[in-house]
């Protein structure tokens, strides 16, 4: 394989070889692929043994329902807010998301698939700030979801709640940092927030959407 990448990188160096091996990566792949799970898990039984890379960029690719091509039959669609939600962990983990779409034999996608793009959509309109340019925030994987912050750095990183955590959101921070605002990142909504010690309490509203509901934190 080693051989073949070389030839291919021979014929185009700008051409991106990932692997869809379940393996270990191999010399001259570009980046490494995970498939159907997020990079270090093994829920979909493909990646058993396989590390995740320190030196290659990621991706996981995942389907919409539950076959990569189109099934008439294979109408068991992943909710929006599921979507979405891997979308979050994904950046979280600087991991890129290649969502799969299956097309029908003319070419035409399938309504459902249409209607959870356009969901996925609306979503990413009002809080596309917190996944385009992001990779992972200061905050690990918790329950109730993730964190994810600008790859360029700066004071502000973005709380994503996927499960309803309670009435009261609390999250870890430094015990000498000062906080300059808490917002809901869909329409700037202030948050109820108060600092003890190390751990920082916010108030969540009550009618949490189905969906990631993203909260903007500021730093001073």
């Amino acid at each position: 394989m080693p051989e073949f990448y070389e030839y291919i990188h021979s014929v185009d160096p700008a051409c991106l070889i990932g692997n869809n091996h379940h393996i270990q990566p191999i010399e001259g792949e570009d980046f490494q692929m995970f498939e159907r799970d997020l990079p270090g898990q093994n829920t979909a039984g493909y990646s058993e043994g396989q590390m995740v890379s320190d030196k290659l960029p990621l991706e996981m690719c995942q389907t919409m329902n539950h076959t990569w091509g189109y099934s008439v039959k294979d109408r068991d669609y992943k909710t929006a807010a599921q979507l979405i939600g891997t979308l979050a962990k994904a950046v979280s983990m600087n991991t890129n998301l290649l969502l799969n779409i299956g097309p029908r034999a003319d070419g035409r996608l399938p309504e459902a698939a249409l209607s959870l793009l356009k969901e996925i959509g609306q979503w990413m309109k009002v809080n596309g700030e917190s996944i385009k340019g992001c990779g992972p925030g200061p905050i690990a994987e918790q329950e109730w979801g993730v964190s994810t912050a600008p790859l360029t750095g700066g004071k502000t990183f973005y709380i994503h709640v996927l499960q309803n955590p309670g009435a009261v959101l609390e999250i870890p921070v430094a015990k000498k940092a000062k906080v300059k605002s808490v917002t809901a990142l869909y329409d700037g909504t202030a948050l109820s927030v108060k600092k003890v010690g190390e751990n920082l309490f916010i108030t969540l509203p009550a009618d949490l959407p189905a969906e990631d509901y993203v909260i903007s934190v500021t730093m001073k």
